[in-house]
């Protein structure tokens, strides 16, 4: 039987390697890969998280960035990640739903490791899966201070992780039949365990003198992020109403004890507080959704009942018209695949791919390792390829759009400290009348084609 068991779960393991194998051949062609990469190696030259150099994620992934350097390190990275995941995803599952765990499992990791939700690229979520997956075994285990600690480092790949641990709390606070004071000792067990590493990150960037910039960065701006299209009547309108409906359905969950089991119980409040976080942002890109694939995944397992029923539909419903999730979804994916068995055909990605090839292949040939440049793209994989930094600590152009205090600051940066090379990608899709009364003034046009500019210092 051990023996069986065994030979199932390299099976499992094979089938996610051979899916994510594509992966690590992947061109620079996804624009969040760009600015990770292009954040991590500007720590590695020694400037500050969110004071010199700027993104608005948590801070895990800019410092597993920093030590990968490349992508094609950080890609072999998360295809081992992803295997450590799925071999703690097999622990929660032998807790919840053993009896179907070959359905649950290839569930999980269908969704995780393709292209169907982005499971391909290197994001936050992907990375955030694991530590959620030993906070969940911790805490089923009656371990509430490593649960709360496995959680921070969850929500500190990405913000809506801090969903899933709400439903920890709700949890134990609705489902988990213990005396008052009982119930107060796991809570603050879990809250004590979740706050060491925020104390710790706090204390970091404090001693880095950057604490102001990490909450307005990691925190504040983030804010401003999720609350993008979300006007409904009221300012944040349609936010309020969906905050409203979750917390109804919640309650509802949490009234149903003599209905459902606690471990049924569990998955229900932990899909409804994952979906909640992933769909808090109105922003279609289907890697948020990588967050609930965990509990969809054992929800798959259970016997049907009509919460599950409205689980699926409401998961469904927010696939298809928030993330546009549609048959092309699987398309794309299958010509992935494809695409890769072909060796990686030239057309199969963006246009805008050759044009990083282009420009990385100028800097490497004409700038020196260190040398700073300036690019007025939002295509950040071009700082990224040519490992070249950046000359200031914003490093697409859409972080400046709207911003006149950050264009000021920019265009003040350029001039103390003047780059031989400034590259413009066209069509220009953010306006900068500033920089360019900078480069007629400065600068002689080296380079010009259908794609992109590159500009020379003048009497350089």
């Amino acid at each position: 039987m051990m023996k069986k068991k065994l030979f199932l779960i390299l099976i499992l393991l094979i089938s996610l390697f051979l899916l994510r194998l594509p992966s690590l051949f992947e061109p620079y062609w996804y624009g969040d890969e760009g600015i990770t990469l292009t954040v991590g190696q500007q720590l590695n030259r020694g400037l500050i998280l969110y004071k010199e150099v700027v993104d608005n994620k948590t801070p895990l992934l800019y410092f597993f960035a920093a030590k990968m350097i490349t992508l094609f390190n950080f890609k072999l990275l998360t295809l081992f990640w992803v295997l450590v995941t799925f071999l703690f995803f097999l622990k929660i599952v032998s807790l919840f739903t053993p009896e179907n765990e070959i359905l649950v499992s290839l569930i999980f990791i269908f969704l995780t490791s393709t292209p169907i939700l982005e499971g391909n690229i290197v994001n936050g979520e992907i990375y955030g899966i694991l530590p959620m997956m030993v906070s969940i075994y911790f805490f089923w285990q009656k371990f509430y201070f490593l649960s709360g600690l496995f959680a921070c480092f969850s929500f500190l790949f990405k913000h809506p992780f801090l969903f899933d641990f709400f439903s920890l709390l709700t949890f134990l606070i609705f489902f988990d039949q213990i005396s008052l004071k009982e119930l107060v000792l796991k809570i603050s067990k879990l809250i004590a365990g979740f706050f060491l590493p925020l104390i710790l990150t706090i204390i970091y960037f404090y001693h880095q003198g950057a604490l102001r910039d990490f909450f307005q960065q990691a925190i504040l701006n983030n804010l401003k992020y999720i609350s993008w299209q979300t006007e409904m009547i009221i300012s944040q309108g349609l936010t309020l109403i969906k905050t409203l409906v979750f917390l109804l359905l919640i309650s509802f969950v949490s009234k149903q004890k003599t209905k459902i089991s606690k471990k049924e119980a569990f998955i229900f409040l932990w899909l409804l507080f994952s979906l909640f976080g992933a769909t808090l942002s109105t922003r279609p890109y289907p890697h948020y959704l990588l967050q609930i694939v965990p509990s969809f995944s054992l929800l798959m397992g259970i016997a049907l009942n009509p919460i599950k029923i409205f689980l699926l539909i409401l998961s469904f419903a927010f696939a298809v018209f928030q993330f546009k999730l549609n048959f092309s979804s699987f398309s794309y994916s299958l010509r992935y695949y494809q695409n890769f068995l072909r060796g990686n055909a030239d057309d199969f990605y963006s246009k805008e791919v050759k044009t990083t090839y282009e420009i990385a292949h100028f800097l490497k040939k004409n700038a020196g390792t260190n040398e700073p440049i300036f690019v007025w793209s939002d295509n950040t994989l071009i700082y990224a390829l040519s490992q070249r930094p950046p000359v200031g600590k914003y490093l697409a152009a859409y972080h400046l759009t709207d911003d006149p205090d950050r264009e000021q600051e920019t265009i003040k940066e350029l001039a103390a400290h003047p780059p031989r090379l400034i590259i413009l990608t066209l069509p220009i899709e953010h306006l900068f009348p500033a920089l360019a009364s900078f480069l007629k003034e400065d600068y002689n046009l080296l380079k010009d084609n259908v794609d992109y500019q590159i500009y020379q210092r003048k009497n350089f």
